[in-house]
């Protein structure tokens, strides 16, 4: 907790509570609802994580990608992330820890639904690929449209910080149980199912 005012550190108790779980929307900067979509600079590519169900509402979604914290998604958020094209490994941490891995084009804009499940004392999440050819995908501007954007803050980014090893705990301990699965049963995201605009 160095470098931390006491009067923030007090906030940061409050807000991570006794297990140390991102709970709240505190840890994030939010703007208005409905904001419209940026389209992505010629050379990135976007990526797109939408929570729109009601399950679990209560419980944060911590997302990463390449072990790079992206920030906390809660109901009706919606985190973008613009990054380089090619390889990257997404991972969403709660009770437990999932991953997509994705190959992406510059110029497209890719959507994932963070996707509650039933956890065994809270929720879990998965990631879903929303593709043009996905059923879930005459949703998605609609869940855009109804959805704030938001970015990690600067408790944020301390959140992620405190709990890097318990994250990494995580990581070491589901990676391999999905990596085990058939190519066929992990989620991905592959060049064509980004689209140009929405």
């Amino acid at each position: 907790m160095k470098g931390l005012p006491v009067v923030g550190l007090v906030t940061v108790l409050s807000i991570l509570g006794p297990t140390g779980c991102a709970r709240r929307s505190d840890l994030m900067e939010a703007a208005k609802r409905g904001a419209p979509l940026a389209l992505p600079p010629a050379d990135k590519a976007v990526v797109v994580f939408l929570r729109p169900e009601f399950l679990g509402y209560a419980i944060s979604a911590a997302v990463y990608e390449d072990d790079h914290f992206l920030g906390v998604v809660m109901r009706h958020a919606r985190l973008v992330r613009e990054t380089l094209p090619g390889p990257h490994r997404y991972m969403v941490i709660s009770e437990g820890a999932d991953f997509l891995d994705a190959d992406l084009e510059a110029g497209r804009i890719y959507f994932v639904m963070v996707r509650p499940r039933t956890g065994t004392l809270r929720a879990r999440f998965t990631l879903e690929p929303l593709t043009p050819t996905s059923p879930r995908w005459r949703n998605v501007k609609k869940w855009v449209d109804h959805s704030y954007p938001v970015a990690p803050n600067g408790l944020g980014e301390y959140w992620a910080q405190e709990n890097a090893p318990s994250v990494e705990e995580k990581k070491a301990k589901y990676l391999p149980r999905w990596l085990a699965k058939d190519e066929s049963e992990r989620p991905a995201l592959r060049p064509g199912d980004g689209v140009l605009q929405l």
